[in-house]
């Protein structure tokens, strides 16, 4: 009987797992290769001094892959003047994706008057709300926003904001 105590212990200890788990382990997880899509969740708002501020409310990621292509930079020649330029860019300031959006703080409305007539309005917002979407890339630290101005067939840009992701 004393025999197989000792046989059924040492069976016991041997079933022991040979790598010790450690919580500190240096392993590294694998990496996700799935497509994934970041979204920005930003607010626009106008100062005191007139000036435009951008901030960054929230930033999700999400599975899945968007149609759309995004380029590194936008050809001038389809640049649209009052449209905002946002660069998505890495630490090195180097540009990853480009994108023209519509100024969040102008809204143009289109309603039917009174008369029965389509008219056209354009509202001025003192703060918007706003969502990005693009292809997420973990290497993006900085999202710049230029307001593009057309002055005599010249193209220009107005410097906006630049928030940092963290």
């Amino acid at each position: 009987m004393r025999y197989i105590s000792y046989i059924l212990f040492f069976v016991i200890l041997s079933c022991k797992p040979t790598q010790p788990k450690d919580t500190n382990s240096t392993i590294s997880k694998p990496i996700n290769t799935e497509p994934q899509i970041a979204f920005y969740f930003l607010e626009a708002f106008t100062d005191s001094t007139s000036n435009i501020q951008i901030e960054l409310n929230k930033e999700k990621i999400v599975e899945g892959k968007l149609k759309e292509t995004f380029p590194n930079e936008i050809s001038s020649r389809n640049l649209q003047n009052n449209k905002w330029l946002v660069t998505f860019l890495d630490r090195s300031n180097k540009s990853i994706i480009q994108l023209q959006i519509t100024n969040p703080l102008v809204e143009d409305i289109e309603f039917v008057n009174e008369e029965g007539n389509l008219e056209k309005k354009t509202i001025y917002h003192n703060k918007k709300d706003f969502v990005l979407r693009i292809p997420y890339k973990n290497s993006i630290k900085f999202i710049n926003f230029e307001q593009l101005v057309n002055i005599d067939q010249k193209i220009n840009f107005n410097f906006i904001d630049q928030i940092l992701i963290k």
